[in-house]
């Protein structure tokens, strides 16, 4: 089974669509059409979770740009942890591997306050709160334990939280805890009185961080009782990093139905025109973690691996890389009132964790 999406594909003056399938046959069957209503977002205040750097823009560019005057970017995660693109630019010593992830965190940082200048997000609701990359499960199974980098020999959120430079970031609280993220986005729902929160899905979202962040800030909701608006839920990492499948510029669409339970009331799909799709992508390009010519830094072993691997993605026309995978004419949610959350067994649905990485 597989869901098509039509949003923004009809018009007044042409009700058809003619599907034609390549590399593929599509016998005649019976379909069915769900319709949702169209959300109109306009005055409405967005407040942009991202795991890491990057998560914000290849989930969300498009539509905080739109709204870039009543949008926050808060980054959960200095995102130090993963690859490292300038492995040669550092000797193999553990001295300088610490030193490579802590250059690797900092640029990430820099990354993510940056950025959403560029979509023009004021710089007072542009936030890093600095925790540590691939932590935010341990953080959760023992919320009142600090927890260090796994790359760095630390548990200080501020050698990454100092780059900050919205007022916000004044009334952080300390400590690499669970607790302390739990405190810390409830006082910036709080403050900022979102209509949208913007999130990962712990359903469909196979990365923990993704998932993590999905969870503390339901927590955090729930923790002061806010009750307005909804959550927009989207996924990057859907099971495997084949999804979506299409070139740049085709639509984004639903990921195939599975088993496991998956809760939302409505869907919303923003759409991005050309020069929308062209800002996006330069956007993308200004993250030091994921853009293509960062390939340039790499050792030969691994630039040859990636070669072919590139090289079987265009035999099997498949493109991989997030910027093909998430530069689209539209970017695509899952909408879940937040009052939803406040009925125990809904939530166990929200909040069901599906597949890790």
């Amino acid at each position: 089974m597989r869901y098509i999406n039509l949003s923004d594909t009809f018009s007044d003056s042409d009700k058809t669509i003619r599907l034609e399938g390549k590399y593929l046959s599509l016998p005649d069957q019976e379909i069915e059409l769900s319709v949702y209503p169209r959300e109109n977002l306009d005055g409405k205040k967005i407040l942009v979770l991202a795991p890491h750097a990057d998560d914000a823009e290849l989930g969300a560019y498009g539509l905080y740009e739109k709204h870039a005057a009543n949008s926050m970017i808060c980054t959960l995660t200095a995102s130090e942890g993963g690859s490292f693109h300038y492995g040669n630019l550092y000797s193999t010593c553990d001295f300088d591997t610490q030193a490579q992830y802590l250059q690797k965190g900092r640029m990430r940082v820099w990354n993510s306050l940056a950025v959403p200048l560029l979509a023009g997000v004021p710089s007072e609701n542009i936030l890093q709160l600095g925790y540590f990359d691939s932590t935010l499960t341990a953080m959760r199974q023992n919320p009142e334990k600090e927890i260090k980098s796994t790359k760095i020999d630390t548990t200080d959120v501020d050698i990454f939280r100092s780059a900050n430079t919205s007022p916000l970031a004044k009334h952080l609280k300390p400590g690499s805890t669970w607790n302390s993220l739990i405190d810390n986005l409830g006082y910036l729902i709080e403050t900022f009185q979102p209509d949208i929160i913007v999130t990962p899905s712990p359903n469909i979202d196979v990365h923990p961080d993704h998932q993590h962040t999905a969870l503390a800030a339901i927590e955090a909701l729930r923790k002061i009782d806010y009750r307005r608006g909804n959550l927009f839920l989207h996924t990057i990492h859907y099971l495997s990093d084949d999804f979506p499948i299409g070139k740049v510029g085709s639509s984004l669409s639903l990921p195939p139905p599975s088993e496991q339970p998956f809760y939302f009331q409505s869907i919303y799909s923003h759409p991005l025109d050309k020069e929308e799709q062209n800002r996006k992508l330069l956007a993308l390009d200004a993250m030091n973690d994921i853009r293509p010519n960062s390939d340039g830094y790499m050792r030969w072993s691994t630039m040859i691996f990636k070669g072919l691997n590139k090289l079987r993605h265009h035999i099997l026309h498949l493109d991989k890389d997030l910027v093909n995978r998430f530069v689209r004419s539209n970017e695509f949610f899952y909408i879940v009132p937040i009052s939803d959350l406040y009925q125990e067994e809904t939530l166990k649905q929200i909040t069901y964790q599906g597949k890790t990485q």
